[in-house]
């Protein structure tokens, strides 16, 4: 005979689950600001841009992190969610932004580079704090 406890399955998944909540909405809001003063300070100021980017770095960042939090996290897994999350903002910023071909390249790079910078301060808040 199978003895499930339900009060130790609800109460104990109900606390997991809020502080996944918490954490992934930290990361996705961290994420979105760093990026998008980034590209601020990089005078991207077309109309409406910058809540674009803080838009779209918040829906990547949750799937990637949901995404995590289903598979493994080890390094090469962290890498390609990386890599595809660069490709769909890059892609979500040249849809936007209709950049000439003289700027594709600029553009590909300064999203990468936004997306590095994000990734480092949050390894670095993460090991400070053990938060995320």
């Amino acid at each position: 005979m199978i003895d499930f406890n339900f009060n130790k399955i609800i109460y104990g998944a109900i606390p997991n689950f809020f502080n996944l909540c918490k954490s992934f909405s930290f990361a996705a809001l961290a994420t979105a600001t760093i990026e998008t003063v980034f590209f601020a300070t990089l005078k991207f100021h077309k109309k409406n841009f910058l809540y674009y980017v803080f838009f779209v770095n918040i829906i990547t960042n949750l799937a990637f992190n949901i995404t995590l939090a289903y598979t493994s996290t080890s390094a090469r897994n962290i890498l390609i969610g990386e890599i595809c999350v660069i490709l769909v903002e890059f892609l979500a910023f040249m849809y936007f932004l209709k950049p000439n071909k003289k700027n594709v390249a600029n553009l590909f790079g300064m999203t990468a580079l936004a997306n590095v910078l994000s990734f480092c301060v949050g390894l670095i808040f993460d090991s400070i704090t053990g938060v995320l």
